[in-house]
């Protein structure tokens, strides 16, 4: 096997599979997978119908991690990238679960939030869409719709002229809206009708701010795509098709109104395909009764693809992080205007904050990831405006906690939450419930990241961006923060120094801001 030794492997705990592939990233050059395997079984029905696994099925599924663990040994693989999606992240006994797998199997699982999810499988959808395939996803004002459907949320997102515009995942995937109907009610010969209002009912707060956007293209990924697709007679010899939407809806129209049974009989499809396919075209007709695209572009990409493609990303440092980056920043921002954000102001803020982050690291025992919710805090911090100017740090809280940020998982975004609420009065206490409620691994980080956050405010309190060339170094005994303005700032150096105070018991030193004569 070409470069063996850089290989890795990837397993996906899903609702419905588990699955592994052997990944060898090439950057540019795309993802080889030499190897993948795939056991199919129940573990998200009885989750989603019961809160918890049982031990039946916890063996069951340590013995299919056992069987995938000696098809990697048989490689030389010795990094092993493990994730559980829905099946895990609802079961209520998910503690335990975790627990015996790592004992029965050695291996180390990973339970992603639906935000990285969903994000995971946009970053290879978007590196293949761009990268391989010549897909031109800009130009002309027009936006491409990634809709990602899988057993237990639907994740829609949009990608405008280089920029991510919007991101929004909700609670009905294929197999939970299954699970919202018994048996018998889905049999019954009126369910695609109930099937359509129930729809109709969930998705009708996006439409709103996504009929907005002039969708080029509608980019529908996974298994369930690839078999509509085949319904449709396009087979999926290559890793997308292109359909014109009209195309779709003349073969729905055919089985609106059929069950699965029915479904079963008109494509002579399994009962467990017909069960997948029935929620499948109903989820794709209501999309496109609100979204007029272009195209519908239908990939096989799955979310073990997209899992394998970032963590190749990750392990060899590729470029195209950077850029991912500035698309999760671009996001924030539009969040932050959603919210009647001055956003001078907070992109201001955002500078300061990641240069004093680095004139601070080598003492501030801080990564590269702390930095990048810092400044997410920073554009944020300010959104509890929009609610209420009283208690607004509280409503920016609670804004940002009830908000999916993209490829943030739960603890982390509940720390850029807790920094921006701390952003201009208080100290981190355990008095305040949302210091209270994070690990205490993550209360020293906290603390940090709001001590210089807070510094960062007070340098543009004005809101009017007065200090021009601003540099910062470390001396001896303090952090010393300079600046050209031909403007006064005594209200900048006031407040400066007020907030310094929180710094110096953060960080044991003080904080002085001065200005240079131009």
């Amino acid at each position: 096997m070409a470069r063996g030794q850089q290989v890795y492997g990837v397993i996906h705990i899903g609702s419905v599979a588990l699955s592994m592939c052997i990944a060898d990233y090439r950057g540019s050059e795309g993802l080889r997978l030499p190897e993948k395997a795939r056991r199919q079984a129940d573990f998200g029905e009885e989750v989603f119908t019961t809160g918890e696994l049982s031990f039946t099925s916890i063996r069951q599924m340590c013995r299919i991690l056992n069987g995938f663990r000696r098809i990697l040994a048989d490689y030389g693989v010795r990094e092993v990238f493990v994730y559980a999606t829905a099946v895990l992240r609802e079961a209520k006994n998910r503690r335990l679960i975790l627990d015996l797998i790592e004992v029965h199997t050695g291996l180390h699982v990973e339970v992603l939030d639906m935000p990285q999810e969903i994000f995971y499988k946009h970053f290879a959808l978007h590196r293949q869409l761009s990268d391989r395939m010549g897909v031109e996803l800009t130009g002309n004002d027009a936006a491409t719709l990634f809709v990602d459907i899988t057993s237990g949320a639907v994740g829609f997102t949009v990608w405008r002229e280089d920029r991510l515009c919007y991101q929004q995942n909700v609670h009905i995937g294929t197999l939970r809206v299954l699970e919202s109907f018994g048996r018998n009610q889905r049999d019954n010969r009126d369910f695609p009708q109930v099937l359509d209002e129930y729809l109709r009912s969930m998705l009708a707060p996006i439409w709103p701010v996504l009929e907005r956007y002039p969708v080029r293209y509608l980019v529908l990924s996974g298994r369930e795509s690839r078999l509509v697709a085949q319904l449709l007679g396009i087979p999926m010899t290559q890793e997308l098709v292109i359909v014109q939407p009209e195309h779709f809806l003349r073969a729905f129209n055919e089985v609106h109104d059929k069950t699965a049974t029915g479904l079963q009989h008109h494509y002579g499809i399994d009962d467990a395909g017909a069960q997948k396919l029935l929620p499948t075209l109903h989820l794709y007709a209501e999309i496109l009764a609100h979204i007029r695209a272009e195209h519908l572009i239908m990939m096989s990409t799955t979310f073990l693809y997209g899992a394998a493609m970032y963590a190749g990303a990750v392990r060899y440092r590729d470029p195209a992080l950077a850029e991912l980056r500035e698309q999760h920043r671009e996001l924030a921002k539009e969040m932050a205007l959603r919210y009647g954000g001055n956003i001078l102001h907070l992109e201001t803020v955002a500078e300061y904050a990641t240069l004093l982050m680095r004139a601070l690291r080598p003492i501030h025992g801080l990564d590269e990831r702390d930095s990048d919710l810092l400044w997410l805090a920073a554009v944020l911090h300010r959104t509890g405006r929009y609610v209420n100017l009283r208690r607004n740090n509280e409503h920016t809280y609670h804004i940002i906690m009830g908000t999916d940020l993209f490829g943030l998982s739960d603890p982390e975004k509940e720390v850029v939450a807790t920094v921006a609420y701390y952003n201009y009065k208080g100290r981190p206490s355990d008095e305040d419930e949302p210091f209270r409620r994070l690990p205490e691994q993550a209360k020293m980080r906290v603390l940090k990241l709001v001590a210089i956050l807070r510094l960062a405010v007070a340098m543009d309190k004005g809101e009017s961006n007065k200090l021009h060339r601003v540099e910062a170094v470390l001396r001896r005994d303090a952090l010393a923060v300079s600046y050209e303005s031909p403007a006064n700032t005594l209200l900048e150096e006031w407040t400066f120094a007020a907030e310094a105070a929180v710094f110096r018991d953060v960080f044991g030193m003080n904080a002085e801001l001065e200005r240079r004569m131009p």
